[in-house]
């Protein structure tokens, strides 16, 4: 290589000692060789053999040389680069391959090319083995301003290619060639003119390929197979957020594919993240500054997200206005949850049908039912025989509570779905109550219990108050044992610790860890991180994503008036009965109120609806025209103490 005053620089390879040396032309003659690899013994006598060297000089005087290191005997292969600035060599590795069972080169013999532009940029390639044993060129850059970029394979995807050599124009492109052998040898030229990729890899600098890149939330693509994305339009200042898919759970449940999963189903995927939250709830994440050079963003095995996937049934024609107040109710439970799990869990995309479309596969079934108290089974998510989560048309902390009061995507509301969604998909206990046993196991009765206390219910803490599996209403934590709000003594006379021995959190990281040794994530407890005040929601924007497939023919809220005698109206059931597009179509409507009234839901035009006082005493039935208020006038079935054979009689029925 030829520096600004034309003087030429040389290194190469000396056979006999497995060195790579340098010399200079000082006008008169040639400076000293130096030996500039010294390479030293292995800790087990093995030899380091350098070879393959270029050199380089940038305007300044300083001069780059790189070459590999080869261990003998064994495929550990490395690639060096050596700065002489003011008379001294520095060294440093770019690229090590600690692989005993691959050879970087595979016999073929390594010429590492480095290419230096204006500036100071700086270009080191080579070839290497791909995941499939295929060679390819990979790049290392001083780019960036901040160290060397992470090797990056750079060569078009034709075959096997070998030996590069490159320059770098006045304008920074990168022009480089390489050899291929195709039925003949063969040479290709490529050219790369830019560098400022945004690379996401995991703590051992592995690329993550089909890693999705938020800016400010919002999505700008997914990282290729080498883990880089070429963003458009970035401006400093952004924060950049990754998500690496490390793991996804198909579940027991059919109907749950998503738009980005259209042929299979799955209950939740594990992401790796590249944040991570402080002490006082605050997200510490990556910031863009710009630049030519690459951007790298590392997601670890302790900031792992876990997003789920939910199907939502509801029982009957809905209307529009109300999926809307469910899908946002989804949406506030989703950061809700966010809030509780530290930041690790959301649910990522929801499905909502009408009319009971999907029911069997649903994740949560919603009822009609107006006095309907919010159940789920324990691990539900994991048992394709439990029920799902099941809640009424509303819910405000009440049975039979005001509806306007109780609309899901109230407080009350949301936050009972993810109560709910504790047991089912979290499968956690109960922190309220403790069942009594006597010596058999035969339940003989429930007493009170509080996790962390019975202040939660009262106090103003509600940011840090654990656990929502007692109080949802005031909390917004999971319990930890040994954590700074655990109460041991309140806390293990629950029937979560009576069932699991173990507090929330145990139970989370248990359901929820990896199999594989070692982990691919860790999940972060208040244990470690403390009890965070926060975080609110995600920085993802989208997240979760929910889809609303509308009934053909959508009923409305009707409100019917039951009249009757004296107490007759109060709490009397009521029963819709119509024709769908599935057949008939039953709804168990709830109760009336103590002025005997009642919205009824999924109602069309001659649908039938059917009353029967709380005593089952008198009982009436109407043709409702839809969207209007009807009247339904109860008469007496038969008297007191007397039951004839035609009289009315309920049952309620669950649907599966």
């Amino acid at each position: 290589a030829l520096d600004r005053d034309g003087r030429p620089h040389v290194v190469w390879y000396d056979v006999g000692e497995e060195e790579i040396y340098y010399t200079q032309w000082l006008g008169e003659g040639w400076s000293q060789p130096e030996n500039i690899s010294q390479s030293p013994a292995t800790a087990t006598g093995a030899t380091i053999t350098s070879q393959g060297p270029s050199v380089a000089v940038d305007s300044q005087g300083r001069v780059y040389a790189a070459w590999m290191d080869s261990v003998s005997q064994q495929y550990l292969d490395s690639i060096v680069l050596a700065v002489r600035d003011g008379g001294q060599w520095q060294r440093r590795f770019l690229m090590s391959q600690p692989d005993v069972a691959r050879d970087m080169d595979l016999g073929a013999g390594v010429n590492v090319q480095v290419a230096v532009g204006e500036q100071g940029a700086v270009h080191v390639l080579w070839h290497d083995v791909g995941d499939q044993s295929t060679r390819h060129i990979y790049e290392s850059n001083n780019l960036a301003g901040t160290g060397w970029s992470l090797p990056t394979r750079i060569s078009l995807n034709t075959g096997d290619a070998t030996r590069p050599a490159a320059y770098v124009d006045a304008a920074g492109v990168l022009h480089f060639v390489w050899s291929e052998f195709l039925q003949t040898r063969q040479v290709f030229y490529q050219r790369q003119d830019r560098f400022d990729w945004l690379k996401v890899v995991d703590e051992q600098d592995r690329p993550q390929a089909g890693a999705l890149i938020y800016a400010d939330g919002k999505p700008l693509g997914h990282t290729d197979a080498r883990g880089i994305l070429l963003p458009t339009a970035l401006q400093p200042g952004a924060e950049l957020t990754a998500l690496a898919q490390v793991s996804e759970y198909a579940g027991v449940r059919g109907s749950h594919a998503s738009p980005d999963a259209p042929n299979r189903d799955w209950a939740y995927r594990i992401h790796l993240t590249n944040w991570r939250y402080g002490a006082d709830g605050q997200r510490v994440g990556d910031i863009f500054s710009g630049g030519q050079g690459e951007t790298r963003l590392t997601v670890r095995a302790d900031s792992p997200l876990a997003l789920f996937n939910l199907v939502v049934s509801l029982e009957w024609e809905a209307e529009p206005v109300y999926t809307e107040v469910f899908s946002r109710a989804l949406a506030l439970a989703s950061d809700y949850l966010f809030d509780a799990s530290n930041g690790q869990m959301a649910i990522g995309h929801a499905a909502i049908y009408a009319g009971g479309e999907k029911w069997q596969d649903a994740d949560i079934q919603v009822l009609a039912y107006n006095h309907n108290r919010p159940n789920a089974d324990i691990n539900g998510l994991r048992d394709p025989l439990a029920p799902p989560i099941r809640v009424g048309r509303s819910w405000s902390g009440l049975v039979g509570g005001a509806e306007e009061e109780g609309a899901w995507d109230r407080p009350d509301g949301y936050r009972t779905l993810i109560h709910e969604f504790g047991h089912y998909a979290l499968g956690l206990w109960d922190s309220y109550f403790r069942i009594d046993r006597d010596e058999a196991g035969n339940q003989t009765g429930l007493t009170p219990a509080h996790c962390t206390g019975p202040e939660i219910q009262t106090n103003e803490l509600d940011s840090v108050n654990a656990t929502l599996m007692d109080y949802q209403y005031n909390a917004t934590e999971f319990a930890m044992r040994n954590s700074p709000a655990w109460n041991e003594e309140a806390c293990t006379q629950t029937e979560q610790f009576a069932r699991h021995g173990e507090s929330d959190w145990e139970t989370i990281r248990r359901f929820f860890a990896d199999a594989q040794n070692p982990p691919r994530w860790r999940w972060q407890t208040p244990a470690e991180t403390g009890v965070l005040a926060g975080p609110g929601s995600p920085p993802l924007a989208g997240v979760p994503t929910i889809a609303i497939t509308p009934p053909a023919a959508p009923g409305v809220v009707t409100p019917l008036v039951v009249e009757g005698p004296g107490d007759a109206i109060r709490q009397a059931f009521v029963v819709t009965y119509g024709q769908g597009e599935r057949g008939r179509v039953t709804i168990d409507q709830g109760q009336t109120d103590s002025q005997g009234r009642i919205n009824l839901l999924g109602v069309q035009d001659g649908d039938m609806a059917r009353a029967l006082s709380w005593d089952a005493v008198y009982s009436g039935e109407a043709v409702l025209t839809a969207g209007v208020t009807n009247t339904l006038v109860l008469t007496r079935t038969f008297g007191p103490g007397k039951r004839e054979a035609n009289a009315p009689r309920r049952l309620r029925l669950l649907p599966r």
